[in-house]
């Protein structure tokens, strides 16, 4: 089977004068960091979404979904930058990368196959990293050569993995979740 993989910290502070409230709200440069000043992520045509860069459980959970649309858009570009930045500590992300790269070299391209989430639990955390669980789909997939010819080898059924899961890590370098580890099932 073919499966092209899937696959803002908090900041406590505490005062000890006592000073009083302002009387007014801050203005957007005097709040917290906002979503002009983070570098952009992703290809331009699919930029990570900002609440996939929170460093919560519901950012996580969004990455989740972001890194889905990624990796259905790099067998769109044949494209995988992208997909490594986001999961360079990951040997799933990494062969699937590598698949795309093939891919790419050989002069194939993708007919079909997109991947859908059909269920995601709400990530646990532990630290700087996040488990979960995903139940995946795949739309059947056929690969065809630079004449349009199909390469039967890569050929597939529609699929479902519905005991799939892994683990993302906070990158601070990157104001980002990445995957760490991915597993198919």
């Amino acid at each position: 089977m073919l499966l092209v993989a899937v696959v803002g910290a908090v900041l406590v502070s505490g005062c000890t004068a006592e000073t009083p409230a302002n009387d007014t709200l801050p203005t957007a440069s005097e709040g917290a960091e906002s979503s002009a000043e983070l570098e952009p992520l992703g290809p331009a045509d699919l930029p990570m979404p900002v609440e996939a860069r929170e460093r919560t459980p519901a950012g996580a959970e969004a990455f989740v979904e972001y890194y889905v649309a990624l990796i259905n858009a790099s067998q769109v570009s044949l494209q995988s930058d992208f997909i490594r930045q986001l999961s360079a500590e990951c040997t799933t992300c990494r062969r699937l990368a590598d698949g795309v790269d093939y891919f790419s070299a050989q002069g194939f391209r993708y007919d079909g196959g997109a991947i859908t989430i059909n269920a995601l639990s709400l990530p646990t955390a532990i630290l700087d990293t996040m488990d979960f669980s995903v139940d995946l789909s795949q739309a059947q997939v056929r690969v065809l050569d630079g004449t349009g010819a199909e390469v039967p080898a890569y050929t597939a059924a529609e699929s479902r993995y519905g005991s799939s899961g892994g683990q993302l890590t906070w990158a601070s370098a990157l104001d980002s979740w990445t995957v760490s580890d991915l597993t198919i099932e």
